[in-house]
């Protein structure tokens, strides 16, 4: 994977001129303007990623200290990073800690502290930190993005996982940009499911702390 990322950003001027080689020259401007926002998409993306696994790493960490897992921050660090994988990545991540406790340490009730401790940690992180940090930089909502992880995990396995999203976010891009497939935009999107949404706003609200 590494060496497809590396060949594709070596090569990204390439494919933008083949572009604008392929098409009429009145498509050119339209065509910048999305390769311009697909590059945008893409790395507000991992930002928003990375920023998530950031605070994992803190939740993770201090919650396995509380419960007296050992080497809790080493453990707490590996399970934030495989959120890299959305969604998943949280019950993935917690499943190395919670056998640690469970096969080394043998401690049943650190093992239950644990499995509770991650889902809630996976509630958090599904229903607040993700949608409100990543999920508003990609535009995606929740079904299609765990449908394009599924998806992109059969096709190319823990890879396909990984890049699942940003390329939903590049095909959204395109649908934004043609009339006939708009309707195939707002499918993909977040608009129209406000209403539902659990936002930090609406939490400040319930909790009487904004207005």
């Amino acid at each position: 994977m590494p060496v497809y990322i590396f060949l594709m950003l070596y090569y990204r001027n390439k494919f933008e001129s083949f572009l604008l080689k392929a098409l009429p020259s009145h498509r050119h401007g339209k065509v910048k303007v999305m390769i311009d926002e697909v590059s945008d998409v893409t790395k507000h993306y991992m930002g928003g990623v990375v920023i998530v696994i950031l605070i994992l790493c803190v939740i993770n960490s201090t919650g396995l200290l509380i419960i007296g897992v050992e080497y809790a921050i080493l453990l707490g660090i590996v399970s934030a990073f495989i959120n890299f994988i959305p969604y998943f990545g949280t019950l993935i991540g917690g499943a190395i800690p919670l056998l640690y406790t469970l096969v080394v340490q043998g401690d049943p009730q650190k093992t239950l502290a644990v499995l509770l401790f991650f889902l809630a940690v996976q509630f958090t992180e599904n229903n607040i930190l993700t949608p409100n940090i990543t999920g508003s930089r990609v535009n995606i909502n929740p079904l299609f993005t765990i449908l394009s992880i599924i998806i992109g995990g059969m096709l190319w396995g823990l890879p396909g996982m990984f890049v699942a999203v940003p390329i939903v976010g590049m095909f959204k891009i395109y649908f934004d940009h043609t009339p006939e497939l708009q309707a195939f935009s707002f499918l993909l999107g977040t608009d129209g499911t406000e209403e539902h949404s659990l936002t930090i706003d609406k939490i400040l609200r319930f909790l009487h702390l904004r207005k």
